[in-house]
């Protein structure tokens, strides 16, 4: 009987002494806006990052719901390490203390553009909210250059969508009614949804992921829509009868950050210093069409991408830069009475 019981008792020391000295796999998870954009991030950063140093990567993604970051750091549930944030999540952010400030003895900087290197986040890239539409639909007819012409549904054809958001609509609003690009900020909002209201009964769909837009155009359930340029990019590289306009569209940087309370902060920062490297930013940038922030990659890009790239000399001039600073402010009052026109007739 003694036996026996020295037995049992030596197995659960073996199994608490193996259970002690069981290495955890170093992991990380990173979240972003999911579709072919994080698939192309995934094939240019997640993967071989996890091949080369050995640490898995979880995914995840979300719609930009800022609410959420929050009450992840809010909570201390925090169950997302690096997330690919817009301009005005990342202001807001870093107003409202929710990153950790980057290592920058990890994270080499040396060949990045100006502008782009904060304490608590690095824009890897720049895209463009742009007028999009399927060629099909305008073989006969003209297609609007500018947001004036958009509203315009006397003249220029088509089922329309745009983003369901005021981030973006509201510049938007204020150029179809004549506001110059260097005259939007401070945004009169009244101003912009009284102008909202003249195209609003013509918006077949209020889109909210990234990939609709393509994927509405594509099989011609819209004719017109807001779209990121990548998406569009991608989807004219796979086939579809895709275009876009440059003209006043809308140019934000899209930031790295780590949110405050990672239990993977160091795997996080190798991770963001693989990513901003020329070999995976112009791995990214040739998969899925957005602006490189590495200045060694814009400038070894051959003509026929770097000309299609919301950042090239040409295509810049255009745009307007989204003012970040006047969206952490005002977001949350913008929103609100987003919601509230939204519902209303």
């Amino acid at each position: 009987m003694y036996r026996k019981y020295f037995y049992l008792v030596f197995l659960g020391f073996l199994f608490l002494f193996a259970g002690c000295n069981k290495k955890t796999e170093p992991e990380l998870t990173f979240c972003s806006w999911g579709g072919s954009y994080q698939q192309a991030q995934s094939k240019s950063y997640l993967q071989p990052f996890a091949q080369k140093f050995d640490i898995k990567v979880n995914e995840a993604n979300y719609s930009g719901e800022f609410a959420k970051l929050k009450g992840m750091v809010e909570t201390g549930n925090v169950t997302w390490d690096i997330v690919s944030v817009t301009q005005s999540i990342f202001t807001r952010g870093v107003k409202e203390g929710l990153f950790e400030p980057l290592d920058f003895s990890i994270i080499d900087t040396t060949n990045m553009m100006p502008g782009t290197v904060n304490k608590y986040g690095i824009a890897h890239l720049l895209f463009s909210t742009i007028l999009a539409y399927n060629r099909d639909s305008y073989v006969n007819s003209k297609v609007p250059s500018n947001w004036k012409e958009f509203w315009d549904v006397n003249h220029f054809k088509g089922k329309r969508a745009l983003r369901d958001t005021p981030i973006g609509n509201l510049e938007f609003a204020l150029l179809a009614g004549g506001t110059p690009l260097d005259s939007l900020y401070p945004i009169n909002m009244d101003k912009a949804f009284k102008k909202l209201d003249e195209i609003k009964p013509f918006i077949r769909v209020w889109w909210v992921q990234g990939q609709q837009p393509p994927q509405l155009l594509s099989t011609q359930d819209v004719d017109l829509s807001t779209a990121f340029n990548g998406r569009i990019w991608k989807a004219r590289q796979d086939g579809q009868k895709l275009n876009l306009i440059w003209n006043q569209g809308m140019l934000e940087p899209e930031y790295f950050v780590v949110l405050k309370g990672s239990k993977n902060k160091i795997n996080s920062f190798k991770l963001i210093n693989f990513a901003l490297q020329a070999p995976q930013q112009t791995e990214f940038v040739k998969t899925m069409g957005y602006g490189p922030t590495n200045k060694l990659v814009l400038k070894n890009l051959p003509d026929s991408l770097r000309l299609d790239l919301p950042s090239s000399d040409i295509n810049i001039k255009n745009q307007f830069m989204i003012n970040g600073n006047w969206w952490a402010d005002n977001e949350e009052r913008a929103l609100e009475l987003w919601n509230k026109w939204k519902l209303s007739k």
